[in-house]
């Protein structure tokens, strides 16, 4: 009875009806110069300052030329972007900005806004570290697949209890 119950109130990731699960586009060479310096926020994992946090502002910004080059989407507000690779844990992030995505990241889009919190998905996603660490693969470097990802179910709570837990949890 209680598993029937817990399969009823999650969510796969792999639910396109809720999710949009995709890695980010940029890469293109640091030593370009024409692709730098622009507009165009562009976030990579040295954005990241812990294993969870919210992304406002990026260390890079990419030039118009650097955006046609890469062919990057700007992905929105809201998108909750997890790293590929990591050495411990996967961070886990935020996006509080429109911004261009390295490949080196997962990015994921909420499609049911009126049903998720992008910080509650993410603290969610946070609270299972040790075990997408555990199933990804690699040596020292670790890589999450994205199938491993996209196989994760979230709770699907109230909006309120959702608010609640990103208000008492989550650092802003």
């Amino acid at each position: 009875m209680y598993q029937s119950r817990l399969a009823m109130n999650t969510v796969s990731l792999s639910n396109e009806d809720y999710f949009n699960v995709q890695m980010g586009k940029v890469s293109l060479p640091v030593q370009e110069e024409a692709y730098w310096n622009g507009n165009t926020p562009y976030v990579s994992p040295i954005d990241f300052g812990g294993l969870l946090g919210i992304v406002e502002n990026t260390y890079r910004l990419l030039s118009d030329e650097g955006l046609r080059k890469s062919k990057a989407y700007i992905f929105p507000p809201g998108t909750i972007l997890i790293s590929r690779q990591f050495h411990h844990f996967p961070q886990i992030y935020v996006l509080k900005i429109d911004a261009a995505v390295s490949f080196h990241l997962y990015c994921i889009q909420i499609k049911t806004p009126k049903q998720l919190i992008p910080e509650y998905v993410a603290l969610m996603l946070y609270s299972i570290r040790e075990q997408l660490e555990l199933f990804s693969v690699g040596g020292v470097l670790r890589f999450l697949r994205g199938d491993l990802l996209k196989s994760i179910s979230i709770p699907l709570i109230s909006l309120e209890e959702q608010k609640t837990l990103v208000e008492d949890k989550f650092p802003l």
